[in-house]
């Protein structure tokens, strides 16, 4: 199993969207080897029905889920090496890119 996590802090003076699952289909992009990737577990969950669904200023939210290394077996992306990139964008801000050693189990950042 792969964890992934995605961590937003609220650094203006206004509100912005939060990380439920309506937002996060509108507002996050998820990056795997370079490409955009649109792992269903990032996009499915529960939404909260009432209040508001933002971020107050100088919070922040985190997003985690799990995905089985055998969803990116099926893909062929191990079959030739042991190493992947990710790399998320949340209303076109992308994070730094997180190069994963799977035999190694590290996590580098490339930039």
């Amino acid at each position: 199993m792969i964890r992934f996590k995605i961590k937003v802090t609220n650094q203006s003076r206004n509100p912005i969207p939060d990380l439920g699952v309506e937002n996060r289909s509108k507002f996050i992009k998820f990056y795997f080897n370079g490409k955009e990737n649109y792992p269903l577990n990032l996009y499915n969950g529960l939404e909260k029905i009432d209040g508001p669904k933002t971020i107050p200023s100088g919070s922040s939210q985190e997003f985690q889920w799990h995905e089985s290394l055998v969803y990116y077996l099926d893909r062929n992306v191990f079959l030739h090496e042991d190493e992947f990139t990710v790399q998320w964008e949340y209303r076109k801000i992308k994070s730094k890119i997180l190069q994963v050693n799977v035999r190694n189990r590290t996590v580098t950042t490339l930039e």
